[in-house]
């Protein structure tokens, strides 16, 4: 309960998030929670108004003022919202009966907010209600009608690719990270290594494309991050990372190696260890299977935690950083891992004449201070063909 305890009187973070801040190690181990909660006098305001104790709890530590709070009550009760969607929706200024036409479309919170702050109007938030029960996020939906994808199209493609390529793929324009249209097998043959991350040398080159059943293996992996408020993690990350050193400059600047390592970092030093899909008082108060955004805004996780969310913030430097074009992260299962009941890293490193493949544990790099994954982990025997088990499983071919 200590943990817990800690994280909810940290939800302030809710409001300093954007300014960088993380979990409070105040507060009261020993209280009870509910006490704490219902002996608050500007708590019991916003439950007069029909929020859950903790939701309004979270408005008073997000400084959404009751009136604001009462303006979205509606919305809440309808579509079972909670503060942090009220936060959201308020600090967009997006009034409630706008919310509610989006919600009653069919979009969730998160893809409400994602398909206003990318423009989306009239016939488009229409067409783009189609997509709202396949498609995570607003802004994946917002790529989709812009750019005028059939849905036919993308239910197609869906479990062969990422919606971020889609646009290029449909419109025959692929632009950075060109697509062979070749399998790996035919490009690379035998001429994939696995090798220490210690030991790994990564090159920095042009952009030397990418086997379409790689791609398809690396996007599509079970562990793939689920953002649900893409620009706001953006913002906490680089935040995160400019309190512990890690500033712009150093991602732009960062070869390969440095930039993995400095992922790992920013979980490392945000995210506490916590079972977080079992802790029966973390599941009470949060909920089960959240975003990965909302793990790092909480600032605990447990291993899958870890791992997808060192490869969402390695994918943002990488938005950041050319040089690291050629380089990807997945989950560690995959690519030559065991499958085991724990999940890492794998880092997949493309040259013109080989692969090179290291896996990382960016849990083991918390508790341990040590990034390599242990050697149980990992298919060293038979790691080509494991690694080519991974690749092929995806079945399907790109158009």
């Amino acid at each position: 309960m200590g943990r817990i305890a800690k994280a909810i009187s940290g939800i302030v973070l809710g409001t300093s998030l954007a300014l960088g801040g993380c979990v409070s190690n105040s507060g009261n181990a020993n209280e009870s929670t509910d006490i704490f909660f219902s002996e608050n006098k500007q708590v019991k305001q916003y439950m007069k108004e029909g929020f859950n104790w903790l939701d309004s709890w979270e408005c008073v530590q997000k400084g959404i003022s009751l009136e604001r709070a009462k303006s979205y009550s509606g919305v809440y009760k309808k579509y079972s919202l909670g503060a942090r969607d009220i936060e959201e929706l308020s600090s967009k200024n997006i009034p409630a009966d706008v919310a509610g036409k989006l919600l009653g479309l069919g979009y969730n919170c998160y893809q409400s907010v994602g398909v206003l702050e990318k423009g989306l109007e009239g016939e488009q938030i229409e067409e783009g209600a189609k997509f709202a029960k396949y498609v995570f996020g607003g802004e994946y939906i917002s790529i989709l009608v812009k750019n005028k994808i059939p849905l036919e199209y993308f239910l197609k493609q869906k479990e062969m690719m990422s919606v971020l390529f889609m646009p290029e793929v449909y419109n025959s324009e692929l632009k950075n990270s060109q697509l062979i249209k070749k399998s790996t097998r035919e490009v690379y043959g035998d001429r994939i290594r696995l090798v220490k991350f210690s030991e790994l040398e990564i090159k920095t080159e042009k952009d030397v494309g990418i086997p379409q059943d790689l791609f398809k293996a690396i996007l599509l992996n079970s562990n793939s991050p689920r953002i649900a408020y893409e620009e706001r993690f953006r913002t906490a990350v680089l935040n995160e990372g400019r309190r512990i050193g890690i500033n712009d400059e150093k991602i732009k600047s960062d070869s390969a190696k440095e930039a993995v390592l400095d992922a790992a970092k920013i979980v490392r030093n945000r995210i506490d260890y916590l079972d977080v899909d079992h802790d029966k008082d973390f599941i009470r108060i949060f909920g089960k299977y959240l975003p990965h955004d909302r793990y790092f805004e909480l600032g605990m996780g447990d291993c899958d935690k870890y791992a997808a969310l060192t490869t969402a913030i390695f994918q943002i430097f990488k938005e950041m950083n050319p040089r690291l074009n050629n380089v990807y992260l997945s989950g560690g299962t995959s690519f030559g891992g065991i499958l085991d009941f724990h999940e890492w890293n794998s880092v997949i490193v493309l040259e013109n004449d080989k692969i090179n493949v290291s896996h990382i544990d960016p849990t083991r790099f918390y508790s341990k201070k040590l990034i390599e994954t242990q050697d149980g982990y990992i298919n060293s025997k038979n790691f080509l063909s494991s690694f080519y088990t991974s690749v092929e499983n995806y079945k399907g071919s790109l158009p």
